[in-house]
Order: C-alpha cells, then structure tokens, then sequence
C-alpha cells in the first residue's frame, strides 16, 4: 500500500529517529533478529465510495516503538508522531496526503523480553 511506502520514508528521513534505531524500520512485522530499538508500521485501506474524479482512501497506520528503555520509546514516540502529523498536504509516489492525525498511543512492557513499547494509531485522507 502506498501509505506504508510514505509512512517508512518519513520515518527513515528523519535524522532523529536513525540516529537511534539506523535501519530498523519493518513493514507488518520485526525482523527475526529482534534488535533493539526498532520500528513497524502496518497499514490498512479504508477506500471511500465517490462519484469524483479523484479516488480517496483513509488508510488507518498503526506504529510499533520497541525499545529497551522506557526514556528512548517515549523519545520514538514523539519524534514518529512528529513526522506522521507533518504529513498533512505532502504528496510522493502520486499520492497526496491531505490530512495526518495520531487518535491513539497506548504504552506497553513486555516483561519476558524486557522491552517497553508504544503502540500509536494514525488516520490520514490520500487521494490519487
């Protein structure tokens, strides 16, 4: 899905969060290695029935923060929500995001990993 492909870029443009988690950025699921601090994100379509021209879609993107530290997931947290929130009217590969909004964060502690996450929950408006 296209906004997967924004969502990674934006991540992965951003100086801040590589400089904590390189290239650990996965798409549907963390990489067998398990290495931490990482990032996921998956995406869902939620296409809208129109008689326009253009075609919309309100994609629903969930992003997974793991880190060991409780301090460096919240640090993720801020800077994700930063660079998915500043969306709003950017367009890349044809697709036009119109609107970003984090409608959900929601802290967690896997104790037999040791690992804290964050779970963020995102709607965007794209047309193409």
């Amino acid at each position: 899905m296209e906004i997967g492909k924004i969502v990674f870029q934006r991540l992965f443009d951003s100086a801040e969060i590589t400089q904590i988690v390189g290239d650990k950025i996965y798409p549907g699921k963390i990489a067998e290695d398990r290495v931490f601090p990482a990032i996921v994100y998956a995406a869902q379509s939620n296409p809208v029935p129109t008689k326009d021209v253009l075609n919309i879609d309100q994609p629903r993107v969930q992003v997974f923060i793991y880190s060991s530290s409780y301090e460096e997931a919240q640090r993720l947290s801020s800077l994700c929500q930063s660079a998915l929130q500043s969306l709003d009217f950017y367009t890349m590969h044809g697709i036009n995001v119109h609107y970003g909004a984090l409608v959900s964060s929601q802290d967690d502690y896997e104790p037999e990993l040791k690992i804290h996450q964050v779970q963020q929950d995102y709607n965007f408006t794209i047309t193409w």
